[in-house]
This record gives C-alpha cells, structure tokens and sequence, in this order.
C-alpha cells in the first residue's frame, strides 16, 4: 500500500529557510563553519528549535506511562573505570520509565497507522535535514537496544549530525563486508572525515557461541541439507557467526581494519587523512571509554577530568 500524502510546504524550501534558525539555536555551530558541500546542496545542521528527545514527559505525572522495571542484570558495572557512576543511579531509578508511553508489542497495522498521524500531523518537521552529516562524522555502533535513545543523547547526536551504521557488536568483519562498503561512501560520497568505532560492555557478541545459533536455527525448521550445502561451498559458519572475548580488542581490531584500507587515505602526511577512533561505551550510564590513542586536545581533556576526581 502506498501513502500519498503531499504536504503543503516544500521540504526543500522548510530546510532552506530554517538554516540560520538552527546556528542561532546552536552556537556552537558556527557559521564559520557552515560550509556548504556543494553551491546546490549545503551542508546541514539540525533544524529544530528543540531536541525532542530532551522533551520527555515527566514519566510520575504523565497519565498512561507503563512503569516497566528493569532487571538487575540490565545494570551493567561496565568497568572499574566506570563502576562509580553507578552511585548516581539509585534504587528507585533502576525502576524507571524505558518508555513515554505504553510498550506494546509490534503490529504492523499500528505502525502504518502512526505513520500516517506522524505525517498528517506535520510531525516531521523537527528532522528536517539533509543527507549529509554536519558533523563530518560516520559511527559504527552496536544494534543493542539499550543504545538506541541511549548513544545519541551521549554523544550529542542529533539528526542530522552523523551517519550511523548499526551492526551486531560494532565489528568490521570483514574489510570488503557491506559496513565497509558504508563507511567508503560516507568518506568518498557524503563528506565524512571521522570514522567512530563505539563498542559497548555486556555486549551480546561477547562468547558468543556458533553452535547454539545454528542449533536455534535446526529447531526452527532450517532443514540439515542447507548446512550441508553452505558447508559444501565453502562458508565456515562457525567462524561466520563468531563473536568476540574482549570488547576492547574487538573495538581495536575494527579500528584497525578500517585504518588499514587500502581505498580510505591514510598517508601519514596527507591533509585528507581520515581520522578513526575507538570507544567502549557503558549501557547504563552512558560512559565513553577511549580505546585508542587520544589526539592532543583530548589527552588534556582527560588529563583534567583524571585530575578533578582525584
């Protein structure tokens, strides 16, 4: 079925005549440098005058909010490094809000029917955007869906700002897989010059087992000839399904792999060097962890933080 809804205003004209709005919003992004990718198509930046994730509604007073707890496993002490911003979230606040509203389960009849009041409704306004990042910025992250809300707020993401390339554990498998293929046209087509890498603790990947993969997909009816057939052809699923021991080595080993492409410029002294870096990011508190070597400015930004906490 094909919704044919033409809105009034031209989307074109709404992103064109609300740039300068964004920048007076946002001071930090500067007109100094707003520099269009092309004369045609500007570079964007996020054209709300709200961030609408940062309107939630207070989840006590609100009418119709589930109260949904949240197991104690879910409140991951990331690391020793982090495990001290655990203090902050109190006994109370492990049972809070994951959503505004009631969660239901996936129906999709009740998503078209969303959909078609986010869109009568002018609801898309907030986004209005283009498609290039305004960050310059390209993160692979993890599919987690504890991140989904979470990694954005924490990164100051807004829409807009970045590509973002979810991926099962945030691995580049492979230097000539489909994330790879993405990050290229981010850099080469898009505009993008940094490359993140955000790695989480608690991580799904983590030991992940091949045998009990395949052993779920037997009990679901894939018949025992199409395991014999790939085998037959060469793909090692074991090794295909295989996750990783270690967050932070996993994080290292995508950084790397992506640094050492052979079609991303990497020439010591090349004014077009596309900069790559690793995080682990905590799925509680939001904690970023460098993983790989901070650029001047940043080691002196941690520097005092290390400082301040002593």
């Amino acid at each position: 079925m094909s919704l044919n809804i033409a809105p009034t205003t031209s989307a074109t004209a709404l992103v064109a005549g609300r740039r300068l709005q964004s920048l007076a919003l946002h001071p930090t992004r500067s007109l100094a440098n707003y520099t269009p990718h092309s004369s045609a198509t500007p570079n964007s930046a996020f054209l709300s005058g709200a961030n609408t994730r940062g309107q939630q509604t207070d989840a006590k007073s609100a009418p119709g909010v589930n109260r949904v707890p949240v197991p104690q496993a879910q409140v991951h002490e990331c690391s020793e490094q982090s495990s001290d911003e655990l203090s902050a979230v109190t006994p109370g606040d492990k049972d809070h809000f994951i959503n505004n509203g009631p969660s239901q389960p996936f129906k999709l009849s009740a998503l078209m029917e969303h959909n078609m009041k986010f869109v009568q409704t002018k609801a898309y306004k907030p986004y209005l955007t283009d498609r290039f990042p305004f960050k310059k910025l390209v993160i692979v992250a993890c599919m987690d869906t504890r991140l989904t809300e979470l990694l954005p707020r924490a990164m100051d993401i807004r829409n807009g700002d970045a590509k973002i390339i979810k991926v099962a554990g945030a691995m580049v498998a492979h230097p000539f897989g489909s994330v790879m293929r993405s990050i290229l046209v981010a850099v080469y087509g898009l505009g993008a010059e940094h490359i993140l890498v955000v790695g989480h603790h608690d991580c799904g990947m983590t030991g992940l087992d091949p045998s009990k993969v395949l052993g779920l997909a037997r009990s679901r009816g894939v018949p025992e000839s199409t395991f014999n057939t790939l085998q037959a052809a060469g793909l090692n699923l074991d090794q295909w399904l295989s996750g990783f021991e270690n967050v932070q080595s996993s994080v290292k080993h995508s950084v790397e792999t992506i640094r050492n492409h052979p079609l991303l410029p990497q020439a010591p002294n090349s004014s077009k060097k596309v900069s790559v870096t690793g995080l682990v990011i905590c799925p509680t508190t939001g904690r970023l962890d460098l993983v790989t070597e901070p650029d001047k400015e940043t080691a002196q930004l941690l520097k005092r933080a290390g400082q301040q906490q002593k």
